[in-house]
């Protein structure tokens, strides 16, 4: 571990968690703020979060539904209803009451860096 370096993790961390989530398909902070959760929760509910926060079929798959819904909507909500999922599917785990607050940070970190990004 401690001989990897950016250059190493970086081509795994964009096939695996930025491409597999469409994030160039993304405005920009969403990209970011959708990439941070993969990273940390998995792709496949990275994506079907971000789409139960739309109010779109959950079905997993970023497409022209979600992608349309995103680009009707102010990139600020679905960013802040985006957050608000994501701390509510935390809260459902097993493991809440040990890491629970670390992720309730994250959320709110990424989404104030979020927000931020946009131009």
């Amino acid at each position: 571990m401690r001989r990897l370096t950016a250059d190493t993790v970086a081509p795994f961390y964009k096939k695996q968690y930025w491409d597999n989530c469409s994030c160039d398909d993304m405005p920009a902070g969403l990209d970011y703020c959708l990439f941070d959760f993969a990273v940390n929760a998995g792709g496949g509910t990275a994506r079907r979060i971000l789409q139960q926060s739309l109010g779109v079929e959950t079905d997993g798959t970023i497409g022209p539904a979600t992608l349309s819904k995103i680009s009707e909507s102010s990139i600020n909500d679905v960013i802040d209803k985006f957050t608000f999922t994501k701390k509510e599917y935390y809260k459902t785990l097993r493991d809440f009451t040990i890491y629970g607050l670390g992720w309730i940070k994250r959320c709110d970190a990424v989404r104030n860096q979020s927000i931020a990004m946009i131009g």
